[in-house]
């Protein structure tokens, strides 16, 4: 029930229809079994009989190709505002809540578990067409014994190696669609490990966004072709049975005796039964599977907070030059005894503060707090002597560019870029050693296959292109040689000084304390003298 209530939520006439259809199919399915034993028990066949049942096959055919058609398109439509909504309540999410909700998790909903329960959905069409033929044979040879076992396993055996044979198309669609499902994957991997770098960049965001649409756009064309394919081969393996039967009553209607013919009529009524009630035993376990996929998916709807807009205030925090200012700031983990803070600290154009501590001093809860991803428990951040607030909290992430611990790369390059920029790109990736690699083309670095310290060059190249006013970077050289090392301290930092960015690096790296400006230090979550 919870399966069609979310379908209704979708489209209330269109499941409608379908039920409509379904019981039509129903219907006219039993009817066919009906009609052939009423043929077969008298002597002979009427011509009437004969046009009842070839157009009972040309109905249930008719009915339940559109129904499960229909069915699919609603499916796959329903697939793509799932996909779509949640990956907007995600961006939207505090990042704390998503953190605790952990990354793999929302993958599996976002993937497997959406998979699994809009499946059950294929197979709703043929359980109430099944029911229904079910019921009514029932009714019909209720006072009546079953025979030719071997007979109904034979014809059984004959419909299997038939679908078999003429699958193959369908089946080589949805090996096309499997392909086009890795990219969605891959799109929709983006949206989550790179939620952070999302919240702070309006393009990116909406260029990811868009990408995820794009692709599940796609995915769900090609679904629909290839699933509403393997009904229609599906359905005419079926209805060659009853044509058979047909032929065999009609054409040669002297072979069987009275007696032979009440016989065979309830052989065929029960043959004709095998088929609905093994359906209903396979679907059963889908729509268990089915249920719960979707319990799982309406926690995550309801664990999931749009607490976030994408609305950018212009002008909220002024500029150009930037006076970043954090007084009393602390922070709590829930469910821990750490605490950061309270910390008072200042950020303005053209500094380089170098940040540093040992592990577990609280170095990236800072920076978070800094970034607006974390909500400060005590203290307040103010930007220009513009308070932070939840409204304008869009607007000031926007103002930095960070490189993380654990950065997310993405490969598309930014599509408002001058020719200036295009050219600045390739000298960086000269001068990181990266051209012999990597090359732009169609807007995006032709591979992400990298060395982390190789990765982290590029996100460098990005941040830069990204031309914010504050500059973040979280053990950017942890992983680089010496040379590309010397080059972050000696060239890119003070050309980011140069251009009036306020520069903030968590580094470990002694040897070029003298390129900052100022070093403070973490210690147990308070920022002590540093000596």
């Amino acid at each position: 029930m919870r399966l069609i209530n979310q379908l209704l939520s979708l489209s209330r006439g269109g499941i409608t229809l379908v039920a409509f259809l379904g019981l039509i199919s129903g219907a006219s399915g039993a009817g066919i079994a009906i009609v052939t034993s009423i043929a077969l028990a008298g002597t002979p066949p009427d011509a009437l009989l004969a046009v009842a049942f070839f157009g009972l096959c040309g109905l249930h055919f008719a009915t339940k190709s559109l129904s499960e058609i229909k069915l699919i398109r609603l499916t796959q439509s329903m697939i793509f505002e799932i996909r779509v909504n949640l990956g907007r309540k995600i961006l939207h999410s505090p990042q704390v809540l998503l953190e605790k909700l952990g990354r793999q998790p929302l993958f599996t909903i976002l993937t497997r578990d959406v998979d699994t329960f809009v499946m059950g959905f294929h197979f709703i069409p043929t359980l109430i067409g099944n029911v229904f033929i079910i019921l009514i044979c029932l009714a019909y040879i209720a006072f009546l014994s079953p025979v030719f076992f071997a007979a109904i396993a034979a014809l059984l055996l004959v419909g299997m190696l038939a679908f078999h044979l003429v699958e193959k198309a369908p089946r080589d669609k949805l090996v096309v669609v499997r392909e086009k499902l890795d990219a969605l994957y891959i799109h929709l991997r983006s949206q989550i490990d790179g939620v952070r770098e999302l919240k702070l960049n309006q393009w990116r965001r909406g260029h990811n966004t868009g990408l995820i649409a794009s692709s599940a756009q796609e995915v769900r064309g090609l679904n629909a072709a290839a699933l509403s394919l393997y009904a229609l081969v599906s359905n005419a393996g079926n209805i060659m049975f009853y044509v058979l039967i047909g032929l065999f009553i009609f054409v040669v209607p002297g072979l069987f005796s009275a007696s032979a013919g009440v016989t065979l009529s309830i052989t065929l009524v029960m043959l004709y039964l095998v088929r609905p009630v093994s359906e209903i035993m396979i679907i059963l376990p889908t729509l268990r599977q089915s249920s719960v996929a979707l319990a799982r998916i309406e926690q995550l709807g309801k664990d999931l907070k749009e607490q976030e807009s994408d609305h950018i205030e212009p002008g909220q925090f002024g500029g150009p030059q930037i006076d970043l200012d954090l007084r009393g700031v602390g922070y709590t983990y829930p469910d821990s005894s750490f605490a950061l803070g309270p910390i008072d600290f200042t950020l303005k154009s053209g500094e380089v503060v170098f940040l540093i501590g040992g592990n577990g001093s609280g170095k990236t809860t800072f920076a978070m707090l800094l970034l607006g991803l974390y909500p400060p428990d005590t203290g307040r951040i103010t930007l220009n002597d513009t308070l932070l607030c939840p409204e304008n909290l869009p607007g000031y992430r926007e103002h930095f560019a960070a490189i993380f611990a654990d950065f997310h790369l993405f490969a598309h390059l930014p599509d408002r870029l001058t020719g200036t920029e295009e050219t600045a790109v390739q000298a960086y990736l000269q001068a990181f050693d990266l051209a012999h690699k990597v090359e732009v083309r169609d807007g995006k670095f032709t591979t992400l296959d990298l060395s982390t310290g190789q990765r982290k060059r590029l996100a460098l190249i990005l941040s830069y292109l990204d031309d914010k006013p504050i500059y973040l970077f979280d053990e950017w050289a942890a992983d680089q040689d010496p040379e590309f090392r010397k080059y972050f301290y000696t060239r890119i930092l003070p050309e980011l000084k140069a251009r009036g960015k306020a520069v903030l690096a968590i580094t470990h790296d002694d040897a070029w304390f003298d390129v900052a400006d100022r070093v403070v230090k973490l210690d147990n979550g308070r920022l002590v003298p540093n000596g």
